[in-house]
């Protein structure tokens, strides 16, 4: 992931706001049922800190 990183920061810095904007928003949870069961509760401490790095890559709040 690491290694990759300066690539996909790139790559959506090559998009204009709207575009990351837009991408963002088809990633966000849209309320439809998800499939399969997680094995473990969620950590929310490292999903946050996830989501955070996710949205700063995609240069909108998280």
């Amino acid at each position: 992931f690491v290694d990759v990183l300066p690539l996909v920061r790139r790559t959506f810095g090559s998009f204009s706001t709207a575009e990351r904007r837009s991408i963002a928003g088809r990633v966000q949870p849209s309320g439809a049922p998800r499939h399969g069961v997680a094995d473990e509760a969620v950590d929310e401490e490292r999903a946050r800190a996830a989501v955070a790095t996710v949205a700063l890559l995609l240069g909108v709040d998280p």
